[in-house]
């Protein structure tokens, strides 16, 4: 779909880049409306265990996780194809990122769940921020868009899949903590193959 190196300058393209990395956005904006709205001010329904309705877990882990693979994979995009003349805006960056606080902001309110907010405080945040944080510090090395997509949708998918291992589960439960465990070592077995691979610190950075 793009081409492999920032030979190719288009400004429609970069338009429509621009355009997608807004839509996560838009669609989270759209969702904690629906969430205000229904939920009336009140705890949110959803039963669970301690740690608060079910799917409010999984917004805040797998959702934002997919919300900054998207994030990330747009900001790249958007490096590679920048106009020479523009200066190095990376926009693509910030709707997602944007999307991922306002969601957790918004979740953590009306979920109304102490439980909730700690696992997001000491698990979630921590565990997505650290471990997005060492796959986007590898991505420039990768010469081709469709590598760096196929990163991000491994990381999303590995985190999805670590959470399947402890849907539900609160502080009285290890499995959270050793899942995101697992999560971080994948980030960092990540970064280590694009270091490897990439030959990193002998080619600079374009």
């Amino acid at each position: 779909m793009f081409p492999p190196t920032s030979d190719f300058r288009s400004p429609l393209l970069l338009r429509w880049v621009r355009f997608a990395a807004w839509l996560p956005l838009a669609l989270v904006v759209g969702l904690v409306m629906g969430i205000a709205l229904t939920g009336r001010g009140t705890a949110l329904p959803g039963g669970g265990r301690d740690g608060g309705p079910v799917w409010a877990q999984w917004l805040l882990m797998s959702g934002n996780g997919f919300l900054l693979s998207w994030a990330l994979f747009f900001q790249r995009v958007e490096a590679r194809h920048r106009i020479r003349s523009e200066p190095p805006r990376e926009v693509g960056v910030v709707p997602g990122v944007g999307g991922v606080i306002i969601l957790t902001l918004a979740l953590t309110q009306y979920a109304d769940s102490e439980e909730l907010i700690g696992l997001t405080i000491v698990i979630f945040a921590p565990t997505l921020l650290l471990g997005y944080g060492l796959v986007g510090w590898g991505l420039p090395r990768l010469k081709r868009i469709w590598h760096v997509a196929a990163v991000l949708v491994g990381v999303a998918l590995v985190n999805f899949l670590c959470q399947l291992g402890y849907a539900a589960g609160g502080f009285d439960d290890a499995r959270p903590l050793t899942f995101s465990s697992v999560f971080l070592g994948a980030c960092f077995a990540v970064r280590l193959a694009i270091w490897w691979l990439t030959d990193e610190g002998h080619v600079p950075v374009t």
